[in-house]
């Protein structure tokens, strides 16, 4: 796409093709945030916008995680853009400029047939990739995002981040694989994983390896003991309160720290006027 024009075009990246009595142009553009903004002048009739998903690929523009897929920004026959909104507003709020693939003169009817399909989730990105257990392993590198931004911040954490998180902590593979295998810890949570994958990395995988022993098992543990503590936090087959991901896996945390250093616990509590624990 050159200069300011949005329909301007690169003789280069564009190819007219006819299907079933309807000629479409299909090119590729360099969408920069003034193409964005002229685009979105023409975004009169599409959904509702969702600022969550805009500081989704903003956030993944931003950090350079934006590749061309193939994904289309759609304009109707009547130059109307029907597909790509979120794209444009994350374009406009980076300031960064992606390249997109625009398709023109597409049927206005044809807008009730979008995102029909279910988004494609991190556990079916992992699941492409081959890796098994893939629900688990995907929450247990979310805690893991969580636990090295030293915070819960409520923040989109894409697919791509999620695997790039299994890629460096590969232990979270071996932990997931214990944790799905054992029915006692598999209880306590997905996240669980993420929690004695960095545990193990930070303290050493036979230490860590010890309080999952005395988490699955329970014998000879006392009032007070960490893993007894989590265990009654979470107990096998009696019906508890639903906890929210934040909430539980502030009770791992508290629960790791303390047997690491050496302390005894009382009842795990996690309250909204706490600062969120962070894993020694």
């Amino acid at each position: 796409m050159k200069g300011n024009d949005v329909n301007a075009t690169n003789q280069d990246s564009r190819a007219n093709l006819s299907f079933d009595g309807r000629t479409y142009c299909v090119e590729i553009v360099d969408l920069t945030p003034d193409v964005a903004s002229k685009l979105m002048a023409l975004n009169v009739a599409n959904r509702a916008i969702s600022k969550a998903n805009v500081d989704k690929i903003a956030a993944a523009i931003s950090r350079g995680e934006w590749i061309f897929n193939g994904e289309t920004i759609v304009l109707d026959s009547r130059n109307h853009m029907r597909q790509g909104q979120h794209r444009c507003l994350a374009v406009i709020k980076t300031g960064i400029t992606i390249q997109c693939l625009i398709v023109r003169g597409v049927s206005p009817a044809a807008f009730s047939t979008f995102d029909s399909g279910r988004p494609r989730n991190a556990s079916d990105t992992l699941g492409i990739g081959s890796e098994v257990n893939t629900r688990t392993l995907a929450a247990a590198a979310r805690a893991i995002v969580y636990m090295e931004d030293g915070t819960y911040a409520a923040r989109m954490i894409t697919n791509k981040e999620i695997q790039e998180v299994v890629n460096h902590h590969p232990m979270v593979r071996t932990w997931t694989n214990r944790l799905v295998g054992n029915r006692p810890t598999r209880t306590i949570g997905s996240a669980f994983a993420g929690v004695l994958t960095l545990a193990s990395e930070r303290h050493g995988a036979e230490m860590i390896q010890l309080f999952f022993d005395q988490v699955a098992s329970g014998e000879m543990l006392k009032k007070g003991d960490p893993a007894k503590v989590l265990r009654e936090r979470f107990p096998e087959g009696r019906r508890i309160e639903r906890l929210t991901f934040e909430v539980s896996l502030a009770f791992m945390i508290k629960a790791v720290n303390a047997f690491v250093q050496g302390k005894q616990l009382g009842i795990l509590r996690f309250t909204a006027k706490e600062e969120f624990p962070k894993l020694v």
